[in-house]
């Protein structure tokens, strides 16, 4: 019987191996690179467009600047903070998972938007700030990953 250090060389051999072996069968097309890399580079695209224009709007011209200049800072802040953590976010959940979670926070944001404006509900536009500095971390992150991908660092 062999040593675990052992067992951990050739188990690693065995894999190598198995990698190198040829498919048999085509890819599908949505499993194919490109179709992935489309998808990624198209929500990458217009996710900090639509961002934008909610956040230029600032409710419609109803909320006050303080509350916007407030909900932006909030906003940044999170983002910062939350990307210090998102690695870990995407090790435990996926690619898939933190793509997911990166689109979260969109809808509460403009959620926030339209309640203000109708409602006059400060509270909300603050909330959702909150949710989406915290949410967009995972798109953030994903961007990141494959960047880095692309380049092989």
């Amino acid at each position: 019987m062999g040593t675990p250090l052992e067992s951990r060389e050739s188990d690693s051999h065995v894999r190598d191996d198995a990698q190198l072996e040829d498919r048999s069968h085509p890819t599908k097309w949505y499993r194919s690179t490109f179709y992935n890399i489309t998808i990624l580079g198209l929500c990458n695209f217009a996710a900090p467009g639509i961002w934008g224009a909610m956040n230029s709007l600032g409710a419609g011209g109803a909320a006050s600047p303080h509350l916007i200049n407030s909900a932006n800072a909030l906003t940044f802040c999170l983002m910062i903070l939350g990307c210090l953590f998102s690695s870990v976010l995407v090790r435990y959940i996926g690619i898939k998972g933190a793509l997911l979670f990166g689109t979260l926070g969109y809808a509460p944001y403009a959620a926030g938007l339209y309640t203000n404006n109708r409602f006059r509900t400060e509270w909300f536009v603050l909330f959702r700030a909150a949710l989406c500095g915290i949410s967009a971390c995972g798109i953030l992150n994903i961007r990141l990953i494959f960047r880095c991908r692309a380049r092989n660092i």
